[in-house]
């Protein structure tokens, strides 16, 4: 039985900020009515302004973690504020507070893969034992976080909240990238995809959006 923390929005397209909100508090309204209750909208998008995009990631974060034998999620009907969305179920298989906890994280950083079958052990091990921790070591890395994704590919999920894009290009990150059993890993990868992410906005579920928060 897997432990959904969190529900994935996936927004395609570009929207005003305020549309947005009103658009992922109505999906919170959906899920909280089938059972999911969410209590946090944390939101980011490829670059800041008044019409954010071309593409938004909202995590809608449960009060507690939901047990389901389900990989498919409510029905939800999923137009954000005129976009075409994707909802994914998202459950937290680790999560290590960072160098630079407690303090303001407006980047996320999200890689996004499949592992060839078979490799999962090396793949997992290098992010249980050496890639997580090495990470949220680096100054400027306020959380690290793992998620398997329930609704199917890409299947894992590494998010990353940062104080800065810049500490991607540190020396430090840079040396936990290049390990030897990074090297190993790596090309086990399939369907990869990394993103950049600015923060819009952290709301309360039911509560109107503070730009920057």
């Amino acid at each position: 039985m897997a432990a959904v923390a969190a529900i994935l929005i996936k927004c395609q397209g570009s929207a005003p900020v305020d549309a947005l909100a009103a658009g992922l508090r109505a999906v919170a309204v959906q899920a909280k009515r089938a059972g999911w209750p969410v209590e946090r909208i944390v939101a980011y998008a490829w670059e800041s302004g008044t019409r954010p995009g071309p593409e938004v990631y909202a995590y809608l974060w449960l009060r507690a973690p939901r047990e389901t034998q389900a990989q498919v999620l409510p029905a939800f009907a999923l137009i954000v504020a005129g976009l075409p969305a994707q909802a994914l179920a998202l459950e937290r298989v680790d999560e290590r507070s960072g160098a630079s906890q407690g303090r303001s994280a407006p980047v996320h950083y999200v890689v996004e893969t499949d592992v060839v079958a078979g490799m999962e052990p090396e793949v997992y091990g290098w992010y249980d034992e050496e890639h997580m921790a090495g990470l949220a070591a680096v100054p400027g890395t306020v959380r690290a976080q793992r998620f398997t994704n329930l609704a199917g590919s890409p299947r894992l999920y590494a998010c990353y909240d940062l104080e800065s894009a810049a500490t991607r290009d540190t020396p430090e990150w840079l040396a936990v990238r290049g390990t030897d059993w990074a090297a190993r890993a790596r090309p086990h990868f399939r369907n990869t995809k990394r993103t950049t992410f600015e923060r819009l906005f952290d709301i309360a579920a039911a509560a109107p959006p503070r730009r920057g928060a």
